[in-house]
């Protein structure tokens, strides 16, 4: 059973058997395509305290990240920047259309809401006042992307990049992915999973995928 990463810490210590996947699912925000808003979206890059926010309501699990694709999978994640610079963000967003931007993530989901308000209050250091979304549309959405292949080419383009042959070309390819959906990556994280007693021999794919074929289960004692 999938767990919500919020309940990793409790349900270990309730005693669950737990299954942690390596980072597969990118949280990032999406920045409406407007030139005033792509310098906001410059701004927020810069604005946001990614460690404070991993450290803290992410319990270390995962990774901060720059990138759409994990460290492990690509190889070259820790190229994209994630200093925090409030300064050349406050520049950035005076610069920019300066009214209140509407703000919008998956009510459903209970790890995106402290995220999300943590983000609202950086934001605000920043100069950027962020409002929930009253309708369908929004400025700035927070969204969790799933990593679907441990194909590094593959996965891009499964996220809406173009197919790319040559692997050198990767880092700018993603680059370019990032910058065309106006995309501004913060974390890598895990799939967690709450195994039953009975559960043996499990394994999980890197881009948590389950492989039931290596599971087999213990008959229940009489």
């Amino acid at each position: 059973m999938e767990l919500p990463l919020a309940d990793l810490r409790r349900a270990q210590q309730q005693g669950v058997r737990t299954g942690v996947s390596r980072p597969c699912l990118a949280i990032a925000l999406t920045v409406a395509g407007s030139r005033d808003l792509d310098r906001v979206r410059q701004a927020l890059a810069l604005a946001i305290d990614r460690p404070a926010i991993h450290n803290v309501l992410l319990q270390k699990q995962g990774e901060v990240s720059g990138a759409l694709l994990p460290q492990w999978l690509s190889g070259y994640a820790f190229l994209f920047p994630t200093a925090r610079d409030l300064g050349k963000a406050r520049a950035l967003a005076a610069s920019a259309a300066s009214s209140p931007l509407s703000f919008a993530w998956d009510k459903q989901n209970p790890l995106l809401r402290p995220i999300a308000e943590r983000i609202v209050v950086n934001a605000a250091e920043a100069g950027i006042t962020l409002r929930p979304a009253t309708g369908p549309q929004a400025d700035v959405r927070l969204v969790m992307l799933r990593i679907a292949s441990d194909d590094p080419a593959e996965a891009l383009r499964l996220l809406g990049g173009k197919p790319v042959a040559d692997s050198s070309k990767m880092y700018d390819a993603e680059r370019d992915l990032i910058d065309s959906r106006h995309l501004v990556p913060l974390f890598q994280l895990p799939v967690v999973y709450g195994l039953a007693p009975t559960v043996n021999a499990w394994t999980t794919g890197p881009t948590g995928n389950w492989r039931l074929e290596d599971v087999w289960l213990e008959s229940p004692k009489p």
